[in-house]
């Protein structure tokens, strides 16, 4: 399998967190399998957890690398040169590549924001949520998330 060649740029912005092709192709159609049961009314819905204050990875930059002739995907933010010899930032490729979360979920993604909440409703509607500054690993033992979660459970 040959290298794909770059596009007319050297880089571009891409929404979603990109471990690697593979994994993007399962997450497609997970979510095409979630959006399947169209029409049928789901009998639960969902109460999210989460973190809110954390920067976390929510989107790629893909890096034509010429010496090496291939796409690098860059999921930390770090300056760079574009083809054109312009300096992106550090501080630039953050505010793109990063969204509030908990360091491993961003929030948008545990709420899916980015269809609307009809669309989004009509495979996991979403009751409610709980959203603290805690680390990914940590939420599920954080005293007060149980707390609020039992009184939650006790209503």
């Amino acid at each position: 399998m040959g290298s794909v060649p770059p596009p007319s740029g050297r880089f571009r912005f891409v929404k979603g967190h990109l471990g690697n092709f593979a994994a993007l192709d399962r997450a497609k159609r997970f979510q095409e399998a979630l959006r399947s049961a169209r029409g049928v009314k789901v009998p639960v819905s969902f109460f999210v957890i989460g973190g809110d204050c954390k920067d976390t990875t929510n989107a790629a930059v893909l890096l034509w690398d010429e010496k090496r002739s291939h796409w690098e995907t860059v999921i930390r933010p770090k300056a760079f040169v574009r083809s054109d010899g312009t300096r992106v930032t550090e501080a630039e490729v953050k505010a793109r590549l990063t969204y509030k979360g908990d360091g491993t979920v961003a929030l948008k993604s545990l709420v899916i924001d980015s269809m609307p909440q009809e669309e989004r409703d009509k495979f996991m509607p979403i009751s409610g949520g709980m959203f603290q500054c805690e680390d990914h690993t940590k939420l599920v033992t954080s005293g007060e998330i149980q707390q609020k979660l039992l009184a939650l459970l006790k209503q």
